[in-house]
């Protein structure tokens, strides 16, 4: 039996092997749906389908009632069970602690702008002109109102509003195999209020998006040799770190990935998701994405992470995120939580955006 299936937990990383094939799964909730998977027939949608509301319909049903004390418990219990350190909320240090008592002290209304996933596409044609987001194919209220007629073949839904991983985005390879009612089913739920990502982790910039759901054109990322993604991480406008994933005509999902700056000179740390490999050589278009980054990060953010897409030597831009990994990163060795944290000066924020949540006086605690 153990040559069939094998469980083993290393270090954050629970290790299964499976008629031996070797894989890794971050949290044990992935690690059951992927059990539950193999069921079927393993697709894109293995760890979107079938999976648990991300929204918490308890918050939304008593936010308006919650103190600002409630929400400090509220974000100090899932930081704990993320991280496992208790974060210091009112003289922050590391960088998710800082992420956090953002969430509690500051919301620019750009931000939300920059969030919906929908709207971002505007934004970064007013920034950068035309061809720089994933072409759109329709957009709606409601999954009555799509036509799945008038889409072609491959395609990728989404909601404007989800997070990412298991809510939010629908891979649609072939239409005419898709189960068209399961995927109405999902939208249909993805896009109730509760299921506003504010609502799993008190993101500010997610609370005032409208839902949406929109189609995409389906990128051939996955089975492309040359394909990239790229996460740079942007401090009051400045690149610091740039995350570098590349693809693999195999599926090897993130398999090769590594961290550099700006100048591809590589970092001496690691995140909990990226496999040891590493990306060996400096992709062709490197040096135009940080170009195009440096125009975006000039919006001065305190903190934004970039994300772009880079297939068959075409750029796209695929989201903002103010909030990366929801406040909940997780960094080898971990001394770079508290570095990475050094890079986020809160004594440069912006006072016209700080919130006072607790009717006091908000006092900027130091950089």
């Amino acid at each position: 039996m153990k040559k069939i299936l094998g469980i083993k937990k290393e270090n954050y990383y629970y290790k299964i092997h499976i008629f031996g094939k070797k894989i890794k799964v971050y949290r044990i909730v992935r690690l059951l749906k992927y059990i539950k998977s193999m069921k079927n027939t393993l697709d894109l949608n293995m760890f979107r389908t079938n999976s648990a509301s991300r929204g918490n319909i308890f918050l939304w049903e008593n936010e308006d009632k919650m103190s600002y004390k409630d929400k400090v418990w509220y974000i100090s219990q899932q930081f704990y069970e993320h991280l496992g350190y208790f974060p210091d909320l009112v003289n922050p240090k590391t960088f998710n602690e800082k992420l956090n008592w953002m969430k509690l002290h500051y919301h620019n209304p750009l931000e939300t702008r920059c969030i919906d996933k929908y709207e971002f596409k505007n934004y970064i044609k007013e920034k950068l002109g035309d061809g720089y987001t994933v072409p759109l194919l329709g957009v709606w209220d409601s999954v009555s109102e799509i036509d799945f007629d008038k889409l072609p073949n491959q395609f990728v839904l989404k909601t404007n509003w989800g997070g990412g991983g298991e809510t939010g985005v629908y891979f649609i390879t072939d239409k005419s195999k898709a189960d068209i009612d399961k995927i109405k089913f999902l939208f249909s739920d993805w896009i109730q209020p509760w299921n506003n990502v504010y609502y799993y982790n008190l993101s500010r910039g997610y609370k005032d998006i409208k839902p949406k759901i929109f189609a995409e054109e389906l990128l051939p990322i996955y089975f492309c040799e040359k394909s990239y993604e790229y996460n740079f991480h942007c401090f009051n406008g400045k690149i610091k770190y740039i995350f570098i994933k590349q693809h693999h005509p195999n599926f090897e999902y993130h398999r090769i990935t590594t961290i550099v700056d700006e100048n591809f000179v590589r970092q001496p740390f690691h995140a909990i998701k990226i496999p040891n490999s590493i990306v060996k050589e400096k992709p062709e278009l490197f040096d135009k994405v940080v170009e195009i980054a440096k125009k975006l990060a000039k919006e001065n953010f305190p903190y934004v992470r970039i994300d772009f897409i880079e297939n068959k030597d075409k750029i796209y831009l695929g989201e903002f995120t103010f909030t990366s990994a929801g406040g909940y990163n997780i960094y080898i060795p971990s001394s770079y939580d508290t570095k990475i944290g050094e890079c986020f000066d809160l004594t440069k924020l912006n006072r016209d955006y700080l919130t006072d949540n607790d009717s006091k006086t908000l006092k900027v605690v130091g950089g």
